[in-house]
């Protein structure tokens, strides 16, 4: 029966062929729907394995096989481009929206499990038609069938019971530039600073990059000579040393997400904190920049000058909602020990040895400056 359905589907044309697909394409990638819906992702899931089984039978040519694979991995970028709820996501551009978009559906839907059945499906098809016994080579159309439908039983399964889900620019933008005063105990704030993530303003992007592994080998290695004895909760094999997340990392992943989505820890760390953080921030800074004036130098200048409004504002929100806005430094330290393995003690310590430092005096210069400027996101 299936042999003599994949010669009925061999003896097709190509226009068939495309008419096919293109009806496929009409049919489930529509502009009507809305792509966050679970159902519709399930149906999209079930025509990624329609249309794996389809090039089973025509196609043959490894290259055409990649070809076709990278351009139905990238169509999930199209899917979520029709998202009704897109507004401040249209700041990017075509190609960095587009580029957005595919990644996010492929943490939405789990692309990638598709294109790990498609390449066993290759695989086993390649091993059976040069080492398989003749038994296996009679049957091959049929084991490929069932890997097939596994791999759609399997994902199909994984998508439904998937709780991830994340928000659309716009609703992170409210949440994070919520109207609220601005943070004026700036000895607390520059303490957070030096503590959670120093190179904050330092550093052009908004993920740990280069400038980090190289500030952190340094702090870690040679620290300033007040920190020079500080050892971790007083163990003499552990020293101070902090975490490679940046404020900005932390905060996305605690806004961006939607109920019961936390839990994912990889696509939490290498889409939110990685991806989606990045491309929001890009967006609101293209937005902002532009009521600065119409012409290109004049926005360019303000997009450069509005990165450091951006990191206060992150600096500050985490101050207000992560660490619950403490009135004094007892609470600040109490908030902070109960955030990581530094005991309350120990924070008291650094703090006096703190105040009064180069690095004290630099952060409250910062601080100040940065909100004395004209280019302002709050």
């Amino acid at each position: 029966m299936l042999l003599e359905l994949k010669e009925k589907l061999v003896q097709l044309d190509l226009d068939v062929l495309t008419t096919f697909i293109t009806t496929l394409a009409i049919i489930f990638f529509g502009v009507s729907q809305d792509v966050r819906d679970k159902a519709y992702q399930l149906k999209n899931v079930l025509v990624m394995y329609l249309i794996l089984f389809l090039l089973t039978i025509w196609v043959v040519h490894p290259i055409s096989i990649v070809i076709i694979y990278i351009s139905i991995f990238f169509a999930g970028g199209v899917t979520l481009l029709n998202d009704k709820e897109n507004d401040l996501e249209k700041e990017l551009g075509f190609l960095r929206f587009f580029f957005y978009a595919t990644f996010a559906w492929i943490s939405l839907v789990k692309t990638y499990i598709w294109l790990i059945v498609g390449v066993a499906t290759y695989i086993v098809s390649i091993s059976i038609q040069n080492f398989g016994t003749t038994l296996l080579k009679e049957n091959q159309d049929y084991i490929i069938t069932v890997v097939i439908l596994l791999g759609t039983v399997f994902h199909y399964i994984r998508v439904s019971m998937d709780y991830y889900n994340f928000n659309n620019f716009k609703d992170t933008n409210k949440i994070l530039f919520e109207p609220s005063e601005s943070v004026e105990k700036n000895d607390l704030l520059s303490f957070v600073l030096f503590m959670e993530d120093r190179n904050l303003f330092n550093r052009r992007g908004t993920v740990f990059g280069l400038y980090d592994i190289k500030s952190s080998y340094y702090l870690n290695n040679s620290k300033p000579s007040f920190l020079s004895d500080i050892k971790l909760n007083d163990e003499p094999r552990k020293r101070f040393v902090r975490g490679y997340s940046t404020i900005e990392q932390q905060i996305f992943r605690t806004i961006a997400l939607k109920d019961n989505s936390y839990r994912y820890f990889f696509r939490r760390k290498i889409f939110i904190e990685n991806i989606y953080n990045v491309f929001f921030t890009r967006a609101i800074l293209i937005r902002r920049s532009k009521s600065y004036g119409r012409k290109k130098n004049k926005q360019k200048q303000a997009y450069q000058n509005l990165i450091s409004s951006f990191k206060l504002n992150i600096l500050e929100y985490y101050f207000r909602v992560i660490l619950k806005d403490p009135n004094n430094e007892e609470e600040l330290f109490l908030i902070m020990s109960k955030n990581s393995r530094v005991t309350k003690q120990l924070y008291r310590k650094i703090y006096c040895r703190y105040i009064g430092t180069t690095e004290h005096l630099e952060n409250l210069e910062k601080i100040r400056t940065i909100r004395n400027s004209k280019y302002n996101l709050s």
